[in-house]
């Protein structure tokens, strides 16, 4: 009886492994299809939400809070990397813009920061000194280079208040919108290592016309 048992339950798991490896031959399942781990997450960042945690500030499904400190590492560490977008926009089906733009330090030592902005219990320095950013925009519109243009914080300057005139740096413009008109890209204009700073929307349209609003 002891044998049938054994014989029976070896057939149940011969039949378990085989209809196994042929759900993963129909579904065709790979390893990577599975979920990396997040590596934008440094180990420093890693010890911020520890340390928010242990003090209670922060719960298991929130979103990091950037030390000063780790913001100014992000941004030394930015100044040698130059970004760029490449891309190529179909427009209505037949028409094509092609938009490539550049973004990219000045190294020009002009952006003082005040303490009160980077003032942290694990920095004491006085001031910040750090430099503007400038970016490159060219557009095609099928074969006919309709913008070739830099954008630095002055391209802005009526909408900047005299804070950000004085202390602001351009970040890193961003596709909004496509139509068959043309395109909006997104600038900002922000103190670095704040959430000081204000939003603006380029719009170009096919012939190269810009224009500017918040």
């Amino acid at each position: 009886m002891k044998k049938h048992s054994y014989i029976i339950v070896l057939i149940t798991l011969t039949q378990l492994l085989i209809n196994c490896s042929k759900d993963k031959s129909s579904k065709n399942i790979k390893l990577y299809d599975m979920p990396a781990l997040d590596s934008s997450i440094n180990l420093s960042e890693k010890a911020q939400i520890d340390s928010q945690m242990i003090k209670g500030v922060r719960n298991e499904n929130s979103e990091a809070i950037p030390s000063v400190a780790l913001e100014k590492e992000k941004l030394i560490n930015s100044y040698e990397r130059i970004s760029k977008i490449d891309t190529i926009l179909n427009v209505d089906g037949k028409n094509k813009m092609y938009l490539h733009i550049k973004y990219y330090c000045l190294f020009d030592n002009k952006l003082i920061i005040p303490q009160r902005y980077i003032s942290t219990n694990n920095d004491s320095s006085t001031t910040f000194l750090t430099h503007n950013f400038m970016s490159t925009i060219v557009l095609c519109y099928n074969q006919d280079t309709i913008v070739n243009q830099n954008i630095d914080k002055n391209t802005f300057k009526k909408y900047l208040s005299s804070l950000l005139q004085q202390y602001g740096s351009l970040r890193m413009p961003y596709l909004y919108k496509i139509t068959k008109d043309g395109i909006t890209l997104n600038y900002s204009v922000s103190i670095p290592l704040t959430d000081i700073g204000v939003l603006m929307n380029v719009n170009i349209d096919k012939f190269g016309k810009f224009k500017i609003s918040e």
